[in-house]
């Protein structure tokens, strides 16, 4: 099952940062906008234990951004 996660971008001349929408605190870097969505993507499995630790619900599995 895929859940689909709302991405914001900020880009700059040096760096893109990929923050999920409806998930404070998941935010990760990279010099391009697929550089950034892949730090965030690879970042899934860290930042699940924060919200489970939080008590929310977090769909696991693949990731799709939006």
């Amino acid at each position: 099952m895929t859940t689909r996660i709302a991405v914001a971008l900020e880009t700059t001349a040096k760096k893109t940062f990929a923050s999920a929408v409806d998930w404070p605190g998941w935010s990760r870097s990279g010099k391009t906008v697929p550089a950034a969505l892949d730090a965030l993507a690879s970042s899934t499995e860290r930042y699940e234990v924060v919200a489970r630790a939080a008590g929310e619900t977090f769909a696991t599995g693949d990731v799709e951004f939006e």
